[in-house]
């Protein structure tokens, strides 16, 4: 997938709504978090772009997201923001990127 341009619009809205009085990563990824939740409209099924060793999905692949990952448990996920998704009758936890 290629990078977009730069949208100096949509980079002000990231600064002034989602990252503003963040002093430290934690926060800002607390910011996005809570811009995704409720943003997002639950359930929703996307397409797997982006595989990963030792994941389940394949690219191409369609799930159903049903929630963000609780933000308590996801922010020590290596800074990835997570979902929760339905897959073969289970519930699995997968990087929001991958979708």
């Amino acid at each position: 997938m290629p990078i977009p341009k730069r949208d100096d619009d949509r980079e002000e809205r990231i600064t002034m709504e989602i990252v503003v009085d963040c002093y430290d990563e934690h926060e800002a990824w607390s910011g996005w978090w809570c811009y995704l939740d409720g943003k997002l409209s639950y359930p929703f099924e996307p397409e797997c772009i982006h595989e990963r060793h030792g994941a389940p999905l394949k690219i191409g692949g369609r799930v159903t997201v049903n929630d963000m990952l609780d933000d308590n448990g996801a922010a020590d996920s290596l800074g990835e923001m997570q979902v929760e998704i339905a897959w073969q009758g289970r519930t699995l936890a997968v990087p929001l990127a991958h979708l």
